[in-house]
């Protein structure tokens, strides 16, 4: 890594001569492209557009191998985009900004649109990136020209539209390691001099990277035959299987009360485990002229998904040489862990060993309609968009790492969104350039989930759940002088949010003589839900087990949550700029923005009967949470030298306030029946009286943070047939306000706590202050340099590039483990802290020294640096329409991780994938 850092600082030496060489260079060649934008709602040159954009044409992204919006990493200064483990969305990160709620109550902070229209489902991201003119990617606060979110960025797909002149298509394929396949092709047909339809179609499938096995020694088997796997290809193990994997050592089995023994695993085909690819897309649109200026255009787009969903894999380094951990209440009976070596099949770190194969079934179609027309001195632009989502979903929550068997199971998520969008433009060459716009967005989602435990179920049925937002907003440009140029813009917004008949149920399969045992001699549980041929909400709330209704109670049915509530939403945003052109080709600007993202309705809890909350029965606890908001001052300067260089660079503070983070707080402590899993209890695995702590999926607001940072991007032709792009950045954040919340990674092991009650309990001992932490996905270097060299032969054209991208360590929660190594509580005890009280004892919490259990490095939430290499040759004749083109991208094979999360002392995360090469052909006609 060293000695690569060092030829990257050399090779850069010769940028500080670029504007020399460049005058300098003769006029042989044809210079740089002219690269279009429509980042402030006209159509201009990317170099005189006064905010951060980088723009990708259709040839670059097809060259760069960007499929869909996570392909963007790396590509992008300060911008990373990951996979979700629920919904099968993106969870998109710009200058340390993200939001990883992905669910129908969460927004993104990047806005999202296609030909301008926002996409309110962020599912469709994961392939919108074909046939296209081009994909913008705007930095920094764009409310004022948009009308929702746009918090910290926007990306903007402007879609290839129908040709009145050309009849002609293309078709590219590619065919790559594991078993990637990919097609993509286009038609374009005019039908008279002023209507033409355009069809694009893009297919890809690509087997997993990941090794999985089924794997029957974790005990609930029910949704292995969706897999197409029987019990009977299992067979018991004994012996010495230290080996294999830790779900063999889970505290059930060999449990004579649960007649449950370890089994053999059974390898899944890749083309249909987790992490594959299957999806596909086509889009149809037609341009109509209607004359005078005016046109229609509509398009009917839709999606498929259907792969075997995302899911975690083991983080071996974090376990490497670590202490011995042998912690019995944490799942595996005593059996050690110390690396990837022992309890995971060996130290492969691409498995996985589950037993839910994981589904996706995700349907996006959508419908939108630009309609363009002067009015006057005006130009009028409506813009309308529908989407309708459908998805189906399960996927394993544990991967064996736990011994509660969890998995997460959409039903039947329906999402239905319409967009309003109508704009009216100045259109005269005058001083005074603007745009006003109302902007609506009409949201409603219908979803029934639940998730599976071994000791039970929890069903979530949100039949109604509704957004209703709307926008005014504007912006104007005036020439205060030949040269320079005063912007000034606002938008006021006001959202408004329902949940009508939301209701959570629990179902508890131990009480009231409600399956008891709840798996029969085939282990199979006696199961209630929708994927199993039974959904309770539409048989009356009743379900009975052997002539037992088992509803309410402690039974099955017991309602939880009463979600009917709502919120109401608004801000003012605005934004002041100054443009000065300091000759014909370079730029100077800077502006003042502000950013708002709007908070959220939440599950409403309601405390039941069992409750032990001082509040009592009946009592709530609301979780929804409020609006965010962002300042940023930025300046910046774009030039031209000569026409084979370009160069942007912009430097922006920002202050970040209500930054909402999702994850599982706390909202009750119950008394409950559970399993006793405390190896020499007398009543180890049997049923008791327990203490358990009920934790929501929820938002929490939490105080200020400050990012300033710098982009230098750069585009250079040093000499005719050699190119040279890419960008180098900075940044720098901190929490800036004191904010105490729960510690939510590595829950209970890094603490040391006995328990998961004990690990969530929102007591202060589990407790951490944010204050003087770094935001996550939030490197303070990152770099990214393209070289290429055309050689001309009488053949046809040789293109060989090189990709290069290095960036330092970024945390990955806003935990910031090694920053807390000190703080008061954490690690610690209960136990008798005063012999001399009234009690003889006053049980109570003890600190111990440290607050971590293990060495922070073992614990870590800090990704190290990495550097990856793609490497391109391309090959087109002298004569014909066609390419060739040969791919490795990641070659180097880095291991990079994406997300870091815990299953009791088992760290795991979401990995790239090993290097993936290939050929590309593409054919035009």
């Amino acid at each position: 890594m060293k000695f690569t850092k060092n030829l990257l600082m050399l090779l850069m030496l010769p940028a500080f001569a670029l504007p020399v060489i460049a005058q300098d260079s003769e006029d042989e060649d044809e210079g740089l492209e002219i690269v279009i934008t429509t980042a402030q709602k006209v159509e201009k040159d990317v170099m005189d557009t006064p905010v951060p954009v980088t723009v990708f044409t259709q040839d670059k992204l097809t060259e760069y191998g960007i499929n869909n919006y996570i392909d963007l990493s790396q590509m992008v200064p300060m911008l990373e985009i990951t996979d979700s483990n629920n919904h099968g969305a993106p969870v998109i990160t710009m200058r340390g900004v993200r939001s990883n709620n992905v669910t129908e109550l969460g927004d993104p902070a990047v806005g999202v649109h296609v030909d301008g229209v926002y996409v309110s489902r962020m599912q469709g991201a994961m392939a919108l990136l074909f046939d296209l003119e081009r994909a913008e990617v705007l930095r920094g606060p764009q409310g004022t020209l948009y009308g929702r979110n746009s918090t910290v960025g926007t990306f903007n797909v402007v879609t290839a539209k129908p040709n009145f002149e050309v009849q002609g298509g293309s078709v590219t394929i590619d065919a790559g390691r594991m078993d990637a396949q990919a097609l993509r092709m286009h038609y374009n047909l005019p039908i008279t001099d002023n209507f033409a339809i355009r069809l694009a179609y893009m297919e890809e499938k690509k087997d997993s990277f990941i090794t999985t096995y089924l794997d029957a020694s974790q005990m609930d088997h029910r949704f292995m035959k969706f897999a197409g796997v029987d019990l009977s290809e299992f067979s018991q193990i004994g012996g010495d299987y230290n080996n294999r994997h830790m779900s063999d050592h889970h505290w059930y089995n060999g449990f004579d009360g649960w007649q449950q023994r370890p089994l053999s695993k059974v390898q899944m085909d890749p083309a249909d485990s987790y992490n594959n690819v299957d999806q596909n897309a086509f889009r149809l649109s037609a341009l109509y002229d209607m004359g005078g200026d005016r046109s229609l255009n509509v398009q009917f787009e839709q999606y498929e998904n259907q792969n075997a969903h995302w899911t975690e894999t083991p983080a071996c380094e974090l376990m490497r040489g670590r202490p011995t951990v042998n912690y019995e209440s944490w799942n595996w009976g005593g059996f050690d862990i110390t690396n990837c070596d022992t309890g995971f099949g060996g130290g492969n770190a691409y498995k996985a060993y589950v037993n839910t194969p994981g589904m996706l079934d995700v349907v996006l179609t959508s419908t939108r309609a630009i309609y363009k027309a002067p009015i006057g001195d005006f130009d009028l632009v409506a813009k309308y968009g529908y989407q309708h989502l459908e998805e189906e979903a399960h996927f394993d929550t544990d991967m064996g790492h736990g011994n509660w068997d969890g998995n997460w199971n959409i039903d039947d998520f329906v999402a239905k969104a319409k967009v309003f969008d109508v704009e009216l433009r100045s259109s005269k060459d005058e001083k005074l350039q603007w745009v006003v716009g109302y902007f609506m967005n009409l949201e409603n989602n219908n979803m029934e989930a639940h998730f599976n435990g071994l000791e039970g179920s929890d069903v979530f049925i949100q039949p109604d759940r509704q957004l209703d937002a709307t926008a005014m907003y504007g912006q104007a440009t005036y020439q205060l002088d030949e040269r320079m140029f005063l912007t000034v813009g606002a938008r006021y917004s006001e959202e408004e949010k329902t949940d009508v008949g939301g209701r959570n149920f629990r179902c508890m399969f131990w009480a009231n003589g409600c399956a008891a045992n709840p798996y029969d001699g085939a282990r199979s549980r006696d199961a209630a839900w929708t994927r199993l041929g039974y959904t309770p909400w539409k048989n009356g709330g009743e379900f009975l087990v052997e002539g037992v209704n088992c509803t309410g109670g402690y039974g099955c049915l017991q309602e939880v949550l009463i979600n009917d509530t709502s919120a109401e939403f608004d801000n003012l945003d605005y934004r002041v700029g100054l443009d000065f052109d300091l000759d014909d080709n370079t730029l100077l600007y800077a502006y003042y923005a502000t950013g708002f993202k709007s908070g959220s309705i939440q599950d409403v809890y309601r405390r039941g009967n069992n409750t032990l909350h001082p509040e009592g029965p009946g009592s709530y606890a609301d979780t929804s949470y409020d609006n965010e908001y962002i300042d940023t001052f930025e300046f910046g300067f774009k030039r031209r030298v000569g026409k084979d260089l370009n160069l942007s660079f912009n430097a922006y503070f920002s202050q970040y306030d209500g930054k909402q983070e999702s994850g599982n707080v706390p909202v009750d402590v119950i008394s409950a029946m559970g399993v006793d899993t405390t190896i020499g209890s007398p009543t180890f695995g049997q049923m008791v009286e327990q203490d358990q702590v009920v934790t929501r999926w929820s938002s929490q607001n939490f105080g200020e943070q400050e990012f300033y940072g710098s982009e230098f991007e750069f585009n250079w032709n040093p000499y005719e047939g050699g190119n040279i792009n890419g960008y180098i950045a900075t940044m720098n954040t901190k929490v800036t306000e004191s904010f105490v919340t729960q510690v939510r990674y590595a829950i209970g092991f890094a603490h040391g706590r006995p328990d998961y009650g004990s690990a969530v309990a929102p007591e202060w001992e589990n407790n951490i202050d944010l204050l003087g932490n770094e935001a996550p996905y939030a490197p303070q270097f990152q770099t990214t340099i393209r070289y290429e060299h055309t050689f001309n032969t009488p053949v046809g054209k040789i293109k060989p590039q090189v990709q290069y991208h290095y960036e330092t360590s970024a945390y990955l929660s806003i935990y910031n483990i090694d920053k807390h190594v000190d703080d008061e509580g954490g690690y610690g005890t209960y136990g008798c802290t005063n012999f001399g009280a009234a009690d003889g004892c006053a049980y109570d919490f003890i600190d111990l020294p440290g607050y971590w259990a293990q060495p922070a490095e073992y614990l870590s939430d800090l990704r190290p640096a990495f550097e990856t290499f793609n490497l391109l040759l391309t090959f087109e004749p002298a004569e014909g329409s066609w390419y060739a083109q040969a791919y490795s991208y990641n070659a180097m094979d880095e291991r990079i991780p994406y997300h870091r999360a815990w299953e009791g002392a088992v760290p795991r995360g979401g990995y790239s994938g090993p290097a993936q090469y290939g050929i590309r052909f593409g054919y035009f006609w």
